[in-house]
């Protein structure tokens, strides 16, 4: 029998908890590179670009009372609000660029 898109099939996928985990673990040396790997292309963008990134970046009050802690679009209309608040407000943001397993 020819394989099929329409219909899909899974074959072979005898595998207990502990192969699991030993391929989990094999992994990790890979993954734990993950994080310099996109500094540095980061810091291509900067080059390419002008604009300055890393894996966390705090926006706000240097001596703030409230924190959100914010990932995606969301960083953005935050970052506006901030400004809008201007210094009056002790707030801030720490805009996530690289979430775990890297972070």
């Amino acid at each position: 029998k020819a394989l099929n898109p329409s219909h899909p099939t899974l074959r072979g996928t005898a595998q207990s908890p502990d192969i699991y985990f030993q391929n989990v673990e094999a992994a990790n040396p890979i993954i734990a590179q993950v994080p310099d790997a996109v500094r540095q292309a980061m810091l291509w963008v900067k080059e390419l670009t002008g604009r300055e990134y890393d894996l966390f970046q705090y926006v706000g009050h240097p001596q703030a009372t409230d924190v959100v802690v914010v990932m995606g679009s969301g960083a953005q209309v935050l970052e506006e609000l901030i400004d809008y608040y201007g210094p009056s407000k002790r707030v801030g943001i720490l805009k996530v660029h690289l979430f775990r397993p890297w972070s």
